[in-house]
């Protein structure tokens, strides 16, 4: 602890200002990764997966957008005959008769996740680094001034 106290002494209260505002943003994009991962693993707990054929993808964005989320309509074999849904927010286009792990929610809570390590981590993985830039950024020691 008194290891901490001499290296706050010597920094100018601006600089402990500045290290805790990017401490406290990288602490925010851990804890959306969190929540982030802990509904991944709901999704896996809780729905049913099954392996899916793509029948066709199409883009929810306009077509100049740097930046596309795409929703593809797929087809999927359970014990009762062939089903069909419909996969949305997925950060890749897929080819038709591609397979795609999904996710279904079971009973009354009909909806459908993309499975697979993009579909249920890719967005904790990427808070997660994201937040580890600051949190590394904040903690690194500054140079000191030499007298």
């Amino acid at each position: 602890m008194k290891f901490i106290s001499d290296k706050l002494s010597k920094m100018h209260p601006l600089d402990i200002l500045f290290r805790a505002m990017i401490l406290s943003i990288g602490l925010l994009f851990f804890g959306f990764a969190a929540w982030q991962a802990v509904g991944s693993i709901r999704t896996i707990m809780t729905y049913d997966r099954y392996s899916a054929e793509v029948k066709s993808c199409r883009s929810d964005s306009s077509p100049n957008a740097r930046f596309s989320f795409y929703s593809c309509d797929v087809r999927y074999q359970v014990d009762s005959g062939r089903r069909s849904a419909s996969v949305d927010k997925l950060l890749f286009s897929y080819d038709e008769g591609d397979q795609l792990d999904i996710y279904i929610g079971r009973g009354e809570q009909y909806s459908v996740r993309a499975g697979g390590f993009v579909g249920l981590w890719g967005i904790p993985t990427l808070l997660s680094v994201i937040g580890t830039a600051f949190f590394a950024f904040a903690v690194w020691p500054s140079k000191e001034k030499r007298t």
